[in-house]
């Protein structure tokens, strides 16, 4: 179950790639 959550809370890489370049956007 704990994979489940963690897939839906984080995006794909390449979306986490971002989002570590653009904090803000969150």
């Amino acid at each position: 179950m704990e994979r489940e959550i963690s897939h839906a809370a984080y995006p794909e890489p390449k979306q986490v790639k971002e989002i570590k370049i653009f904090p803000k956007t969150i």
